[in-house]
């Protein structure tokens, strides 16, 4: 698979990447009635579960691994490969996936934007392209998708997805020109509309006046 700057994952990786997110969703899902259990930590137990089972598949592809907090990265040179979940398909729905929750998504975004307008002459310095991996899904659906993606910092300082490849079992593949157009971003605070007044007497002072 070859995102649209060139950087290239083996399709035999992307399997198992598949194969471990549905194996960690069955996992979670399994342990999600046990006491004190939420959709909080069914979230958190498929994120660490599929990380922990992809690591040797990682290794197999010649990445080196390592754990930042309860994030996991796996580099080769020029590539690094962050991780992450998400509750439905469309990584554009902020209800779904926040590309903006987290200030390691937004060093991944100032990263791969320094890594594309950097001189060539400078080429030793760039930094890794950064790609996330995102499982979707849910306690009923299951794994319904993963995606591969690149976040890059905009000019007002949020996140976006510069390039987004979906990956299903199907085998399909979906970038962001062909995502479905009935998905609803959730509106920004920016995007709301000016709300409207309408001032006059209500009927129990038009009845007093009279």
């Amino acid at each position: 698979m070859k995102m649209s700057d060139g950087v290239e994952i083996e399709d035999s990786l992307i399997k198992e990447l598949i194969r471990f997110g549905e194996k960690a969703h069955e996992i979670a899902k399994a342990h999600h009635l046990d006491p004190g259990s939420n959709n909080f930590t069914f979230g958190s137990d498929r994120y660490h579960r599929a990380t922990e089972l992809i690591i040797p598949a990682l290794q197999e592809h010649n990445f080196r691994v390592t754990r930042k907090g309860g994030g996991l990265r796996a580099t080769q040179e020029g590539l690094e490969l962050h991780f992450g979940t998400a509750r439905g398909a469309d990584l554009r729905n902020r209800s779904n996936f926040d590309i903006d929750s987290s200030p390691a998504r937004h060093r991944a975004g100032l990263a791969n934007a320094f890594s594309q307008t950097a001189f060539d002459g400078l080429s030793e310095f760039n930094s890794n392209s950064v790609l996330h991996v995102i499982w979707s899904g849910d306690v009923d659906a299951g794994l319904t998708a993963v995606y591969v993606g690149k976040l890059m910092t905009t000019s007002n300082q949020h996140l976006d997805w510069e390039d987004l490849i979906r990956v299903d079992n199907a085998g399909t593949e979906l970038t962001l020109d062909r995502m479905p157009a009935d998905a609803i971003p959730m509106p920004t605070y920016e995007s709301q509309p000016e709300p409207t007044f309408e001032l006059g007497l209500v009927a129990e002072e038009k009845t007093n006046e009279s």
